[in-house]
């Protein structure tokens, strides 16, 4: 089950444990690199942080947007595990609508 977490639920070890054994990773992923570039930043969450993808949130007239922070090379979906397409469409529709 994918689920929605604020940056402030986040276990922070686990997430820099996945982002670390991700086939893919940068530093642009990491929790703290996040915290910096995108102080409200919210994630998806697979399972017990088997796949995370981080979710960099603005707001503009009271809109939230995702948006890629200045810096990042690329966000996406993060995990050891292979990433198919029906894991990316779960993520994609899990993302909230508001």
């Amino acid at each position: 089950m994918i689920r929605f977490y604020k940056h402030t639920q986040i276990d922070q070890d686990k997430w820099n444990h996945c982002i670390a054994n991700a086939t893919f990773t940068t530093l642009c992923a990491e929790f703290e690199f996040l915290n910096i570039a995108s102080p409200n930043w919210c994630a998806l969450i697979k399972g017990d942080y088997e796949y995370v993808m981080p979710l960099p949130i603005r707001s503009k007239l009271s809109i939230k947007y995702i948006y890629n922070p200045f810096f990042s090379i690329r966000l996406g979906i993060f995990s050891s595990y292979e990433i198919s397409a029906t894991i990316v469409k779960d993520f994609f529709e899990a993302i909230p609508k508001t």
